[in-house]
């Protein structure tokens, strides 16, 4: 079965694949700025076995614009609203990467009857945002709102194709991806979308902005439910410092739940579920498995 349809009241598109089973249906919440096209092949390796269903946020892919800055608790909102309209009567699996995984933690700490396991994808961690918000809001808005004038005045492509941005699109055009290239054509025009660029700085400052939640999710790394953290693998880049810091904060939330994983995945990057879509696909069916036999 696929539908794409609002929900109620939020307006936003939604894609249902997959068979309705015994098991929590999957719902599957993109990174900073990020539409559902870049699930498209997790989707599709779930689809065959489960009920998946992704979304678009607010000011991304097929749902309407939105203004202003876009914090922790309206995205949470939003994805219960998802989940309330599509996810049918039982709390559901959470698969959320980089900022979609502090979307599917917070939910998980104030809706926890909504969610049933959390699969999470280089998860941001908390103490980054809370600690260098000072300075990350002014880089942020300089940043993309420079990316927004280049998407209007037509030269975006010609921007993100020098060295210095490479790295922005290489988790979206590059023919290594596991996309095809009508998916790759999807996500070269996403990032041609001055709203785009625009929903990505709200959803940015918003996250900075968002310091109770955040301090709320950094004191309190235990949860109740079944849980995967990915990481990246080690890397010879100049952002490895950055990744071994990250890679060790994801060993202190894995610790603190006794129903958790930790998978660190050779060259994975930051962007593993485009990069590796079945690594994840298997891991949310593993966990789904767990669910239905306990």
């Amino acid at each position: 079965m696929v539908t794409a349809e609002p929900t109620t009241p939020t307006g936003l598109w939604v894609r249902i694949d997959g068979p309705t089973v015994a098991w929590p249906a999957v719902i599957l919440e993109p990174g900073l700025g990020a539409s559902s096209v870049g699930w498209s092949r997790v989707r599709q390796h779930l689809a065959a076995r489960t009920r998946v269903i992704t979304y678009d946020r607010a000011g991304l892919g097929a749902s309407p614009r939105v203004d202003g800055d876009r914090g922790l608790d309206p995205l949470a909102t939003d994805l219960a609203a998802v989940i309330h309209a599509h996810g049918g009567q039982r709390p559901v699996v959470l698969v959320g990467h980089s900022l979609g995984a502090t979307v599917a933690r917070h939910l998980a700490a104030t809706r926890p009857e909504l969610v049933a396991g959390l699969v999470l994808i280089d998860p941001i961690p908390e103490p980054w945002a809370l600690r260098h918000a000072w300075w990350g809001a002014a880089v942020a808005q300089l940043t993309y709102r420079s990316l927004e004038s280049l998407a209007h005045l037509g030269l975006i492509d010609a921007a993100l194709a020098l060295p210095v941005l490479r790295r922005i699109t290489r988790s979206s055009t590059s023919p290594r991806s596991a996309f095809s290239v009508t998916e790759r054509a999807a996500l070269a025009a996403e990032m041609r979308n001055p709203v785009s660029h625009r929903t990505a700085r709200g959803e940015f400052i918003g996250l900075l902005r968002s310091r109770s939640a955040l301090h709320a999710l950094s004191t309190t790394l235990a949860t109740a439910v079944p849980m995967v953290v990915f990481s990246g693998g080690p890397t010879r880049s100049p952002t490895a410092p950055l990744r071994r810091i990250a890679t060790t904060w994801h060993e202190r939330l894995v610790a603190a739940n006794p129903n958790a994983r930790h998978l660190i995945v050779d060259d994975g990057g930051h962007f593993i579920s485009r990069y590796q879509p079945e690594i994840v696909a298997t891991a949310v069916m593993d966990l789904l498995s767990g669910i239905r036999g306990t």
